[in-house]
């Protein structure tokens, strides 16, 4: 049975929230068919690493879908010690604060996950399976909606199939249903409506994140530098040593000082890009890296995850 004809059986739908334009979207056609069918639950789960603007954008992206008449709330989370959760909202959300490097950042849940059970690190996302997935999961466990009872939303778009691929049977792509690229979402931004996430594609949502090509770590030492602040401080005050996290063991010292070189490869911000052509080629040309090294794209979707 495909997770559409589940849907029609009245089974609640489970989104997680990237914190990015394809999950705008994605959301959007998800309350347009069945905001008034099914009951849905939308999750957004904080690393503490993420970016301010990721943030405010949930924030507002939550504002502008209840000022449309859509009685919504997305449910923000973080991971706790033990394998636990905590609700927490906007306001409450950690931040890990430039202010904060001199005394630590161990109420982040990034360094909770840490202690608990791994390190984040090149081609290996428990970060992904236990801040985000797991920690949905604990939720929707409480709430006794887990395994067959709900039917999980994911936000890969059209473009992104070839990389991604799809599980038909428990999860539903409503950007793939009807044929949504990422050109397709520029432009609806640019008519429709008056906000964006305010970061370049290259970014992401959780700033220096293990799973990016080495050569976007190392224009992001660059131009954010203070994205390596937790992993600045895990080494050096934690471990002990500047460990390896990314691609080809690469550590925080070893990134910043390939930041200086003058000829580093500048990333394609896909925020502007308007045609589909264009785009296309750009996944294709992306196609031969991600088998390779399964690179997370603008965003870490945590129900794609294999636990296996």
């Amino acid at each position: 049975m495909k997770a559409t004809e589940r849907i029609k059986n009245g089974i609640p739908l489970i989104m997680a929230f990237s914190g990015g334009e394809s999950s705008f979207y994605a959301l959007k056609l998800l309350l347009e068919e069945y905001y008034d069918k099914q009951p849905i639950y939308i999750f957004f789960c904080n690393t503490g690493l993420e970016d301010e603007e990721t943030l405010i954008f949930v924030q507002k992206t939550e504002d502008y879908f209840r000022s449309l008449g859509y009685d919504i709330k997305i449910i923000w989370l973080e991971y706790r010690p033990k394998r636990n959760y905590e609700i927490v909202n906007f306001e409450t959300a950690y931040r890990c604060l430039d202010k904060d490097f001199e005394k630590g950042y161990l109420e982040c849940p990034m360094t909770y996950y840490c202690f608990d059970y791994d390190l984040p690190e090149f081609l290996h996302r428990t970060c992904t399976r236990e801040l985000k997935l797991r920690t949905i999961n604990r939720y929707l466990n409480d709430l006794n909606l887990e395994g067959l009872k709900s039917v999980r939303v994911v936000g890969i778009r059209f473009d992104e199939i070839g990389k991604r691929g799809l599980n038909l049977i428990e999860n539903y792509y409503p950007l793939v249903k009807y044929g949504i690229t990422k050109p397709n979402i520029n432009i609806f931004f640019r008519d429709n409506i008056d906000f964006r996430l305010e970061l370049p594609s290259f970014c992401g949502n959780c700033g220096a994140c293990t799973q990016k090509e080495l050569y976007k770590i190392v224009y992001l030492a660059r131009i954010k530098p203070h994205y390596f602040n937790w992993w600045k401080w895990f080494s050096s005050e934690v471990l002990k040593k500047d460990f390896k996290y990314w691609e080809n063991y690469n550590g925080v010292e070893d990134v910043f000082e390939k930041s200086k070189k003058e000829n580093i490869r500048v990333p394609i911000d896909e925020r502007n890009i308007y045609s589909i052509q264009l785009n296309l080629i750009e996944s294709l040309n992306d196609l031969e890296v991600f088998e390779e090294k399964k690179e997370c794209s603008e965003s870490c979707e945590p129900f794609e995850y294999s636990e296996d």
